[in-house]
């Protein structure tokens, strides 16, 4: 019931080997996305965009909170794509 929003193809496939992931192609959470997210059955958003975009990270994460998710954040120094298997398994939990 968890998914983790990313901007890139590259990073999704990364992170998709432990955890459903969802390819942005951009920095960008339409609110049409977030309701069919809800309606298959997401309960929980974690949203890791690349390092130079926190400050949309923490608006997606409070836009995902008023549609009902439980949402965090992950902050990193590199893109989700840069990091090994292990790494994003620790990031992840």
């Amino acid at each position: 019931d968890t998914i983790v929003a990313v901007e890139d193809i590259l990073s999704a496939i990364c992170v998709a080997e432990e955890q459903d992931c969802l390819p942005l192609f951009g920095s960008h959470i339409p609110t049409i996305l977030l309701t069919r997210l809800r309606n298959l059955g997401y309960n929980n958003i974690i949203i890791w965009l690349d390092p130079d975009k926190r400050k949309e990270s923490f608006k997606f994460n409070m836009q995902a909170r008023t549609f009902g998710f439980n949402s965090r954040v992950i902050l990193t120094d590199k893109d989700p794509k840069d990091y090994t298997k292990e790494q994003i398994i620790n990031e992840l939990k």
